[in-house]
């Protein structure tokens, strides 16, 4: 445009602003970007001195006409921000027009928080059909957040488009009323996805209804799912214990296992006193007693308690050395006492109890039974020869720290000599419990196999991108990648003759099998286990 052309359309700009003409006042605004940096300015300026009613349309015009007249003239934002602040009507009025401008008023109504707006944006989601202004009215009630809105928004959690469905989540989040909540719940259950969406709204907001939500998503038949809740209430920590330990007075296993996971994770001695309550009324489940006592080794507060005694002597192995990890992290003299006259009594069950002491590297209740005798003969021919080379050097060392050198050289006198340990078949297994680890080290050293431990599925991939062992042992419920996901990346560059996998779960939902299967698992076998089980699931999937 000449600089002429500039001319006249400065006059004519000038002419309608004495006339309050709105109409050819925008015609000139449509070339505003065309005009020289002097009549630009001189129109701005003009604009500045303007009503509002005049002037903010024109502004919102110049900004949506044309996004670089923004960024040359910042104050423009200022500008229309300062006027719809005191004249809402004027931005609200135009929410009704379907127009290149309405998405920009739309916007403005949510910066503002235009609580005047919720109806007229409410009437928008059941007129508009552009995917854009529906996104951007749902965000928009969802930043003023007024109750009123939870309805309208609501329909669009049921919409065919993605983000729509999200932008709706995500006001309803805002909104954050017990109906808001509800409706999200509603919602759950449809996808997996969108199920995620929901479940970090609850875990954000944290009413009543959320923390159930989350709660009740443990028994969710997705272990994906499962896993995110429990993260989620571990996150939200103590404010999320009520629900939690409520689920270990359910007659559900599973439920059970997943709360004390939760409440371990949590570390809030608070649910001391449910998790003892849960230990005294004897669950037949040993992966239930297993899991309280991994818990309450993690939860100081039960010193001299003798329901932690109690565990050394339960039926199931497992549950033995979670008893005596527990027992050790809350070490004293009651204790003490109590575990030396168990095993002065010299017969099996003192036998399995020393076991339990040493393959837990409970290194307290161990220096602590050092002046019994039967102990020490037990462990002497127990550290020489049937242990995993780093639990021996873990008590060796010990031992050296504490004194106990002559121990220690004769441990060291009377071990065989060492198998190649690159010679023996590795075992890969993973699993988020370290308690559980310390089960298959000892059993598949027990069995002559090398076992190769991970605790996070992510690392255990790395290796074994690199490494093929025997077989691979893998959880069902971790909290970074599920055991099914697990299978799954490996599947990809392993067939099932050429790398056996095998679930090992708490669980016993057919899904989860039928899951665990399609994705490549070679079998099944349930916790708890020992040598012989182990052994027999072995043979079976190797033959």
């Amino acid at each position: 445009m000449t600089m002429t052309n500039c001319q006249h359309a400065l006059d004519e700009f000038l002419d309608d602003v004495r006339h309050q003409d709105l109409v050819k006042a925008k015609i000139v605004m449509g070339c505003f970007n065309r005009l020289a940096s002097m009549e630009q300015r001189r129109i701005l300026y003009e604009l500045n001195k303007c009503a509002d009613d005049f002037a903010l349309p024109l502004l919102v015009l110049l900004v949506v006409h044309d996004q670089k007249n923004a960024d040359d003239y910042p104050a423009l934002l200022e500008a229309i921000l300062a006027r719809a602040i005191n004249r809402p009507d004027i931005i609200i009025k135009e929410l009704r027009r379907s127009s290149p401008e309405q998405y920009y008023h739309i916007r403005l109504c949510g910066q503002l928080r235009l609580e005047q707006a919720v109806e007229p944006l409410a009437a928008v989601l059941t007129t508009a059909t552009n995917t854009s202004i529906l996104q951007e009215t749902i965000n928009a009630l969802g930043l003023i957040g007024n109750h009123q809105a939870a309805k309208a928004v609501t329909e669009y959690l049921y919409s065919d488009h993605k983000d729509l469905i999200s932008a709706a989540i995500e006001a309803l989040g805002r909104i954050a009323t017990p109906t808001a909540m509800f409706y999200l719940a509603e919602r759950l259950g449809k996808d997996e996805e969108t199920d995620m969406l929901i479940l970090d709204i609850f875990a954000a907001v944290q009413d009543d209804i959320s923390l159930h939500k989350l709660n009740d998503t443990l028994r969710a038949r997705s272990a994906h799912l499962r896993n995110y809740s429990k993260q989620k209430l571990v996150s939200i920590g103590a404010k999320s214990l009520a629900v939690v330990t409520a689920n270990l007075a359910i007659p559900d296993d599973d439920l059970q296992i997943h709360s004390l996971n939760i409440l371990q994770d949590i570390g809030d001695e608070t649910s001391v006193i449910s998790l003892r309550q849960l230990l005294n009324s004897c669950p037949r489940n040993a992966n239930v007693r297993f899991a309280a006592y991994e818990a309450l080794a993690r939860l100081p507060g039960l010193k001299g308690d003798y329901v932690l005694a109690a565990g050394l002597t339960d039926p199931d192995a497992n549950v033995r050395m979670a008893a005596t990890r527990a027992i050790d992290g809350n070490f004293d003299a009651v204790l003490a006492a109590g575990i030396k006259n168990m095993v002065k009594k010299q017969d099996g069950e003192s036998v399995r109890i020393i076991k339990a002491v040493v393959d837990s590297q409970s290194e307290h209740i161990f220096l602590s039974l050092l002046d019994v005798d039967f102990f020490r003969a037990i462990i002497l021919d127990y550290l020489a020869v049937k242990v995993h080379p780093e639990t021996r050097e873990f008590y060796l060392h010990l031992l050296r720290k504490e004194n106990h050198n002559e121990l220690a050289g004769k441990i060291v006198s009377r071990s065989v000599q060492e198998v190649d340990i690159g010679q023996m078949a590795k075992i890969c297994a993973v699993d988020d419990s370290r308690m559980i680890l310390n089960v298959y080290r000892s059993v598949l050293t027990e069995l002559g196999y090398d076992p190769v431990l991970f605790s996070n599925p992510e690392t255990a991939l790395n290796w074994l991108k690199e490494e093929k062992p025997l077989l691979v042992c893998t959880d069902l419920n971790m909290p970074q990648l599920t055991g099914i996901e697990l299978i799954r990346q490996l599947r990809q560059w392993y067939g099932k003759d050429e790398l056996p996998i095998l679930m090992v779960t708490t669980q016993n939902d057919q899904r989860d099998s039928n899951e665990a299967y399609a994705a490549g698992a070679n079998a099944i076998m349930n916790k708890p286990f020992d040598a012989d089980k182990m052994r027999l699931m072995i043979n079976d999937v190797i033959s």
